[in-house]
């Protein structure tokens, strides 16, 4: 595809930056190490027709796709678009663009053509018109009326294409598409080459005509999140991601991905320009230790489908530490005796049961408060002789937390 009367593109200038840089470390020479690049969701050409910009943009399965931005009061019939290798080209009843070629029919969907009006978007009718300019097929857009003080946007997409076949002689007899987009072909095949997967009813020739079905994975949608299985302990730092991307390994960047643990979410990471999501969170405090769910998910859009991975994490239980406070007192006293419960971050553990103990005889259980203290009222009795006494202090532990002792 060409531009016919286009200017020379040899500006571009990027749009939408991304959080991400990228750098570029090859061979010995510092020199021509290249650092801190930025990044940009969107890259535009300016100008390639008066008044006229071409932005491209990655979407859908990776490749780029390319709009044309009409400015105010700017000519829309300038463009222009040539095909060569087209032997031709017709529009079809939905509007699509069909060009016949000696490897088979490349498709172009119908141009979707439209203003931002109060920042909605207000279509505008649209249609490929044909030309024959030299033998090759020449596009141009027919568009219908629309407001010309302000922009208007003519997006147009190739659909996805591909190859079936070996060196001999194929004919498709039928074509279906299922619910997620699979697309299947029946037909015949005279060669002993034509491709077969593993698990094919049939992989080699049986005879000279041999009919076939063959499955085609869509590939404008996601369909893998890498997600490693993890140990966490309550309270801590948990270190995780995932990644998205397409069906061929092209990141997706610029997506939400919502990371939950047995369903409730604990974080939402936008893609980096890998397609990698990565999460650095406080796993809850009040985890109980043992087998829980790790959960990814992409909620999809307007381009890729919703796609998860759930892997399992091991909580284990979070260690404990004790401060206990001296006292000083007389037989028939009241003295309130205090400690605190921490974890091993330094976090108190509130609503913990710990138990007093002078010797081997408990003299009381308390349950810690929302500062992490254990505050028993404890009456000297005269039967405590005088002079140094010790006190211990446990916590025995429970789901979450591992028990201590001071």
């Amino acid at each position: 595809m060409k531009l016919t009367g286009a200017r020379k593109l040899d500006q571009m200038a990027g749009m939408e930056k991304l959080p991400g840089i990228v750098n570029y470390f090859r061979g010995n020479d510092p020199k021509k190490w290249h650092t801190n690049i930025p990044t940009y969701r969107k890259a535009k050409f300016a100008g390639i027709y008066n008044g006229v910009d071409m932005v491209y943009y990655g979407a859908q399965d990776g490749r780029l796709e390319h709009d044309f931005v009409v400015k105010p009061g700017a000519d829309p019939k300038q463009i222009k678009l040539a095909f060569s290798g087209a032997s031709s080209a017709i529009v079809t009843a939905e509007g699509d663009l069909a060009l016949k070629t000696e490897a088979g029919v490349v498709c172009w969907h119908k141009p979707v053509t439209y203003q931002l009006i109060d920042g909605k978007r207000q279509p505008v009718a649209c249609a490929y018109k044909l030309e024959r300019e030299g033998g090759v097929s020449a596009v141009q857009f027919a568009v219908s009326r629309y407001d010309s003080c302000k922009p208007l946007i003519i997006d147009f997409v190739l659909q996805y294409s591909t190859y079936l076949g070996g060196l001999g002689n194929e004919e498709g007899y039928g074509i279906a598409v299922d619910s997620s987009g699979n697309a299947y072909v029946t037909g015949q095949t005279t060669w002993k080459d034509f491709p077969t997967t593993t698990g094919a009813f049939q992989a080699t020739q049986g005879g000279y005509d041999d009919a076939f079905v063959a499955k085609f994975t869509f590939p404008l949608i996601n369909d893998a999140i890498g997600l490693g299985p993890l140990t966490g302990k309550g309270g801590k730092v948990l270190y995780t991601g995932a990644r998205l991307i397409t069906y061929n390994g092209i990141p997706i960047v610029g997506r939400n991905m919502d990371f939950l643990i047995d369903g409730v979410k604990i974080g939402t990471v936008v893609t980096d320009v890998n397609g990698a999501a990565r999460l650095y969170s406080l796993l809850p405090q009040e985890t109980p230790a043992g087998a829980h769910t790790l959960t990814a998910s992409f909620a999809g859009d307007n381009t890729y489908k919703a796609v998860s991975k759930t892997v399992a994490l091991t909580v284990q239980q979070s260690n404990t530490t004790l401060s206990v406070y001296a006292q000083t007192g007389a037989p028939g006293k009241v003295k309130n005796l205090v400690c605190r419960l921490f974890n091993e971050v330094g976090r108190v553990a509130n609503n913990r049961t710990v138990t007093y103990s002078i010797g081997a005889t408990a003299i009381g259980t308390v349950v810690t408060n929302s500062l992490g203290c254990g505050n028993l009222a404890y009456t000297i009795p005269d039967t405590l002789g005088a002079g140094p006494q010790t006190f211990t202090v446990t916590f025995a532990g429970d789901t979450v937390y591992n028990g201590s002792t001071r």
